[in-house]
């Protein structure tokens, strides 16, 4: 069970970066700002626009591949809701990910959850359409180094295949003995450690696809019969599209033609949006567009094109093996999907600010854009472990060194004979040895003005003889204290690693193991878009405790 603890809007956060900040406070950029309520009614018109320009051919053609899709991932497209995407008043809710290995980050996880949340509520909202959350599965990305780790309780879960510029979502599932043993070893006697083996067994299964193995863990987790589906009732489960699909990239035909043949358009467009976002946030987007935004693939190695019948094999094959960079890639997935709303973070919705004029170059309208929740979950071990520390609720979040000073600082004045405030800073000792010299200082200097110096030169060695002193008591008391401050260094390291979300670096797989589907159950509640703090217009990061 998730027991929520502490909630905040997100500008309140020390780990956001600028890029964030700026989104959340432009008006243009961020669809609640300044409301008061969910906006229902825009999502609603969205809706009604995007299902006239979207036509029953692109329907027809995504719902045949994502059929197609499902059955090589060894999963009946009919009992999945595929079918649901045939039906003309389905609109999609929409998230995007690489498909990590094991998941990787927990926050791929909330993403997922996040978007189905938000379905849910509109279809309630608005029954009038069939609202779809889909997963839109970028297995094309070949940076090994992010997508090929998973951290479970600290310990780093790596890709066991083969390693170099492959598409990650092309390459097989090697063996996976060593990766599951290593799994047991870490979730030990958790309440559902063998159901999570066992799921993590059924959804890489040796031989099949990254990119399949993903939409089977996918499925398995928030799809139909799912764990959540144990708990709760799905009237529309969780769809997964993997972008990397020929007859999918055949109706991009145009578009990609365009870019091949106008190198550095998308840079120009791109460097054009990036000065108005300077103009109306004065900050900048760290994000490079080459002059060919896209890569060529062969078999399962990805790279960018090296010379003129690279990009003619590509023409030639109708672009099965074209694969769009981040600067086409939301525009590939808005063009094929019948979008309505897209979530995602705070980097995400930056670049996808700059690409407006990309969308507008070729007819396509951007879905609103929202800010995911955040979630960080917090084993009740762990929080009993803080609040022994002495540590409250408006303390989570805080620097983590901040918080073992002050940790320290209090018990060092909780001994029976502390030492006096003032020798804790330099300013405060320097002050309390000029007050106490002070009388001499005009005794001596009316004397004889020339000892003057002489007395600077020892109240400053004074000075420092005491901070030598207070230090030594410091650094004394410290190590009465290591194995204390040791586990709470730990402690926040499992809670906020590396002073980071821990949803950014630790998997899912603890958490699943101690809570298992109602764990899924409570989450989703907890990470609703549609609950968010009405005075700003901002989402909340939420802290739960589950036990």
């Amino acid at each position: 069970m998730l027991s929520p603890i502490h909630q905040q809007a997100f500008e309140a956060e020390s780990w956001l970066s600028a890029t964030a900040l700026a989104w959340l406070k432009n008006k243009g950029l961020n669809p609640l700002l300044g409301t008061q309520e969910f906006p229902y009614d825009r999502l609603q018109s969205q809706a009604a626009r995007r299902l006239k320009s979207y036509s029953s051919e692109q329907r027809t053609v995504l719902w045949k591949a994502l059929e197609k899709q499902y059955i090589a991932s060894g999963i009946d497209p009919r009992s999945a809701g595929v079918d649901y995407l045939a039906e003309e008043n389905c609109v999609a809710i929409t998230t995007a990910h690489q498909p990590n290995w094991l998941g990787g980050p927990s926050y791929w996880l909330h993403k997922m959850l996040s978007t189905l949340a938000l379905a849910r509520a509109m279809q309630a909202a608005c029954p009038e359409y069939r609202w779809v959350p889909i997963y839109w599965m970028g297995s094309e990305d070949h940076d090994l180094e992010e997508l090929g780790v998973c951290e479970v309780k600290g310990r780093r879960l790596e890709w066991p295949g083969l390693r170099g510029p492959y598409a990650f979502g092309r390459l097989e599932v090697p063996k996976m003995e060593d990766t599951l043993q290593g799994l047991r070893e870490l979730l030990g006697e958790s309440p559902y450690a063998e159901r999570v083996i066992g799921l993590v067994r059924e959804s890489y299964r040796e031989g099949l696809t990254v990119a399949m193995a993903t939409r089977r863990l996918a499925h398995a987790l928030l799809g139909r019969g799912g764990w959540l589906e144990e708990v709760q009732p799905l009237e529309t489960p969780l769809l997964v599209v993997d972008g990397d699909d020929a007859s999918l990239k055949k109706t991009m035909s145009s578009v990609w033609e365009d870019q091949v043949s106008h190198p550095g358009l998308a840079a120009a467009l791109v460097e054009q949006a990036q000065k108005e976002w300077e103009q109306q946030t004065g900050s900048r987007i760290d994000f490079h567009v080459r002059e060919y935004p896209f890569f060529v693939l062969d078999q399962s190695t990805r790279r960018r094109p090296e010379t003129e019948a690279d990009l003619e094999k590509a023409r030639a094959e109708q672009w099965a093996h074209f694969s769009p960079g981040a600067a086409l890639r939301p525009l590939y997935q808005e063009s094929v999907l019948p979008s309505v709303a897209w979530l995602g973070g705070g980097a995400e919705q930056g670049y996808w600010a700059l690409l407006q004029p990309l969308f507008a170059r070729y007819g396509v309208e951007m879905p609103l854009r929202f800010l995911r929740p955040s979630l960080t979950t917090v084993l009740e071990s762990d929080w009993l472990g803080w609040l022994t520390l002495g540590w409250s609720v408006e303390d989570l979040g805080r620097n983590a060194q901040a918080l073992l000073d002050e940790w320290l600082n209090h018990r060092m004045q909780e001994r029976a004979h502390p030492l006096p405030d003032w020798l804790s800073q330099s300013e405060t000792i320097q002050s309390r040895v000029e007050e106490f010299l002070n009388p001499l200082r005009r005794a001596l200097v009316e004397n004889d003005a020339s000892l003057g110096p002489a007395l600077g030169a020892s109240a400053h060695r004074i000075q420092q003889e005491l901070e030598r002193l207070a230090q030594m008591d410091r650094k004394s008391f410290r190590k009465k204290h290591r194995p204390t401050l040791d586990e709470a260094g730990k402690l926040l390291e499992r809670m906020r690693p590396g002073g980071q979300p821990v949803e950014r670096r630790e998997g899912m797989w603890n958490v699943l193991a101690v809570g298992g589907p109602s764990f899924l159950g409570d989450a989703l509640g907890l990470l609703n878009p549609v609950e968010f703090g009405a005075s700003s217009g901002n989402p909340w990061h939420r802290t739960a405790v589950l036990r």
